[in-house]
């Protein structure tokens, strides 16, 4: 997790790329939830769930960073906190 500045009332993109490595053939999938939240009081802004599922061995970088998610948060207060965390879905 990563706290920063925000301005109260003002609107605020999000994006990252997620993928899964995975050397193994056998498919596994990797699942996470990010979400932005209020630093002083820790209520939720804005989340949005991310998986992957290969098919079997990557290669490149290209290949296993190849989903984009973007989520959008409203700040109520002048620190907001993003946050990655695994989820029961993911498998290893």
């Amino acid at each position: 997790s990563q706290s920063f500045a925000t301005v109260v009332g003002q609107t605020y993109t999000v994006s990252f790329v997620f993928g899964n490595y995975n050397a193994d053939p056998t498919p596994a999938t990797i699942a996470i939830i990010a979400d932005v939240l209020n630093t002083a009081d820790s209520t939720v802004l804005g989340s949005v769930a991310a998986s992957d599922t290969p098919g079997g061995r990557q290669t490149s970088f290209a290949t296993v960073m190849d989903t984009s998610y973007t989520f959008f948060f409203t700040a109520t207060g002048t620190s907001s906190t993003v946050r990655f965390r695994d989820t029961p879905a993911s498998q290893q």
